[in-house]
């Protein structure tokens, strides 16, 4: 193309914009909240991932994977405020509203409605991956995070509710987490409250949204945003009061805690139906568990932030993790699949947040820093032996040891530098002897010896 010939628009336009990028040096900083995370830190959070992977499938649970982008309507439907207004929101090529997932279990739950449903059930899954938020960083707490939890679909009683709390507490005590509480609630009370006032739907998530406030008599805050709503305080005062009287229950799970929620139930003329699934729960927990080693509070003031719960809650905080504590939370959301199909199907699980998870554990200094070096390292002694050091360092991973080869062309003094400071192990020297000889020089790191063998008796030496 002659220098005088007219490009079309759209690449006349790009070069425009290139040329004016080209007098702006790049950032290298990732975007806020999001993090570039090196490969200690890494080893780490796949430690972690191992650990919990290992209890679950102990479960009879099985690994499903499911997309980062979903419809926007599918988490607009069921998820509370909070969660509708940090979800990363845009209109694809195509002009559908979608998102990236701020949570897993809706994603799950479109999938079990769409093809899942026609398996065995009930069905047992596990997922461990990304999900997004935009919300404040902090400590913890970013906008791209990691979660690793579970679903147990098509499954109704008291020992399901229970197997989903023992699973989570199998992971703490699996990853020897010492200093942490266990908050069980439920939901159900309030879901029950409603139904006998026949509070109309949109009432009844406001009024989910405002139990902090309930809780501490914040007459006025509840008074404006009810207000917002088109419902005066006083027309759910009734609501209201029994509502707060059943979040402030809190305490042990003996009989003086549910003897409590039992004197509300009765004087307000509420079933008692639920406090007996909350009794049966906590006795099938006491036979996965012993209960007397783990702190466990009963406390109806844990409602969790997703406004698709229907029953028990619960969530595993980490005291030294100060404000942003729960690592853990999750319950029954048995009629979340009704956005999707006809009919309801009871389901519940938990997720851990990762990120806070670790946090924890390196708090409490429990893990070890991770081993990222190779176990060996092997050097050519001139360009000479560098084909010899090829075959040598795949005999070597064939073995199962990891092995990194010197390609950089480092001599041999500048090499064994390299290794001590990378921590590896055994340095493997070959030079024209070896090559001769069909052998190997294998060197301590630690001590300095050497011994020059066949490659094959390498695992008596090390």
């Amino acid at each position: 193309m002659t220098s005088d010939a007219k490009l079309p628009f759209f690449e006349e336009e790009t070069r425009i914009k290139l040329k004016k990028f080209k007098k702006k040096s790049l950032s290298t900083e990732p975007l806020t909240g999001v993090r570039d995370i090196p490969p200690e830190q890494v080893a780490k959070i796949k430690h972690v991932e191992g650990e919990v992977r290992t209890v679950f499938e102990a479960y009879g649970y099985a690994e499903v994977i499911t997309p980062v982008i979903e419809r926007y309507r599918m988490y607009s439907e069921r998820s509370g405020d909070s969660i509708r207004q940090q979800i990363y929101l845009f209109e694809d090529k195509g002009g559908r509203t979608i998102c990236l997932r701020p949570e897993f279990t809706a994603s799950i739950a479109r999938a079990y409605c769409n093809k899942w449903s026609m398996l065995p059930k009930p069905m047992r899954l596990y997922y461990i991956g990304q999900a997004f938020r935009y919300e404040r960083p902090q400590e913890g707490r970013y906008r791209e995070f990691w979660h690793a939890g579970i679903e147990l679909i098509d499954c109704k009683n008291p020992v399901s509710d229970a197997e989903i709390i023992s699973i989570a507490l199998d992971c703490v005590k699996k990853l020897k987490l010492k200093n942490f509480k266990v908050f069980i609630g439920h939901l159900g009370f309030l879901h029950e409250i409603f139904e006998n006032e026949k509070t109309e739907s949109f009432v009844r998530e406001r009024i989910i949204n405002l139990l902090d406030e309930i809780k501490e008599r914040k007459i006025e805050k509840i008074s404006e945003e009810l207000g917002y709503a088109g419902v005066k305080i006083e027309d759910v005062k009734n609501i209201l009061d029994v509502i707060e009287k059943l979040l402030n229950i809190n305490g042990k799970p003996n009989a003086k805690t549910l003897g409590k929620i039992e004197k509300i139930l009765v004087k307000e003329n509420l079933s008692t139906r639920l406090l007996q699934d909350l009794k049966n729960t906590l006795n099938y927990l006491g036979n996965f568990q012993d209960l007397d080693d783990i702190n466990i509070i009963i406390d109806l003031g844990r409602t969790r932030g997703l406004a698709y719960y229907t029953g028990i809650v619960f969530e595993i905080e980490s005291p030294l993790l100060g404000a942003q504590k729960q690592i853990c939370g999750g319950g029954r959301y048995d009629k979340l699949m009704g956005i999707f199909m006809e009919k309801s199907v009871p389901s519940l699980g938990f997720a851990f947040g990762l990120d806070r998870l670790l946090l924890a554990l390196e708090r409490e200094n429990i893990l070890e820093e991770p081993l990222l070096s190779p176990e060996f390292y092997v050097i050519p002694v001139t360009q000479n032996e560098l084909s010899y050091a090829c075959t040598v360092s795949q005999s070597l991973r064939e073995k199962g040891l990891n092995t990194e080869l010197n390609t950089s062309g480092r001599r041999v003094k500048n090499a064994l530098a390299y290794a001590n400071r990378k921590g590896i192990k055994y340095t493997v020297i070959l030079g024209e002897k070896e090559l001769k000889l069909n052998k190997i020089t294998l060197r301590n790191m630690s001590t300095g010896e050497e011994k020059t063998i066949p490659i094959d008796e390498v695992n008596k030496f090390i």
